[in-house]
C-alpha cells in the first residue's frame, strides 16, 4: 500500500512520513533488543535459583 502511496503524487507525502517513521520505530525497537541481549536481560531464571518459597493459597 505504501508504494502505491509513493507513486501517486497525491499521497507521496504521507507515505514518506509514515515510511519515516516506521523506520525510527523498527530501528529503535532494533537497539532496544540488541542493547536486552548484550546485557542478558531477557534471560530467564529458574525459580529454584531466585530463592523464592512456594506457599499455597
Amino acid at each position: 500500500m505504501l508504494s502505491y502511496m509513493t507513486c501517486a503524487p497525491l499521497y507521496r507525502y504521507e507515505a514518506l512520513m509514515t515510511g519515516e517513521v516506521a523506520l525510527i520505530v523498527f530501528l529503535f525497537s532494533l537497539m532496544v533488543c540488541r542493547h536486552r541481549a548484550a546485557e542478558n536481560v531477557t534471560r530467564l531464571t529458574p525459580v529454584r535459583e531466585m530463592g523464592i518459597e512456594p506457599t499455597r493459597l
